[in-house]
């Protein structure tokens, strides 16, 4: 092979290279403490009765927030290094704490644990997966918004 091509070959790839768009790495994971106290969510607003074991690091980029006139869901992802036993012990613990009513406990291979809770207006799924090296803990929540008594639903949420 001539040394003019191989030349030009490696600066093709170089360049291909460099105008690859690489992700964003994930916030870095620290050790999370068995004995971190439990905090609220502070990912949105109406949710702050729901409680994570402190530690645990928000994933921004794999949760979703949808806000209507008459509800407020959202899907939020945290991840830490507590053993998923414990963080399901944690978090069942913190949220019957803050008045959630448990439902009901699934555990699959697959998906990991799944709690369900409810309170008032709201129902919460509770996901805690160990995904090595880290555990992921995924809360699914939705909320109606309180309405004044006596005002109609916005024109946008009347089904027809």
């Amino acid at each position: 092979m001539k040394p003019y091509l191989t030349i030009a070959l490696a600066a093709v790839l170089t360049a291909g290279c460099a105008s690859l768009d690489v992700p964003p790495l994930p916030p870095i994971v620290a050790q999370t403490p068995p004995d971190a106290p439990m905090a609220p969510v502070t990912a949105l607003r109406p949710f702050d009765d729901i409680v994570i074991p402190g530690g645990l690091t928000y994933q921004p980029s794999r949760s979703t927030i949808i806000e209507s006139p008459v509800a407020k869901s959202a899907r939020l992802v945290y991840v830490g290094t507590l053993p998923a036993d414990m963080l399901r012990d944690k978090m069942r613990i913190g949220l019957e704490g803050n008045a959630w009513r448990h439902i009901t406990t699934t555990t699959s291979p697959d998906l990991g644990t799944i709690l369900l809770f409810e309170k008032d207006s709201g129902s919460l799924q509770v996901i805690v997966r160990d995904v090595a090296p880290y555990s992921e803990l995924h809360l699914v929540v939705s909320r109606a918004v309180p309405r004044p008594a006596g005002s109609a639903l916005p024109a946008a949420a009347v089904t027809r």
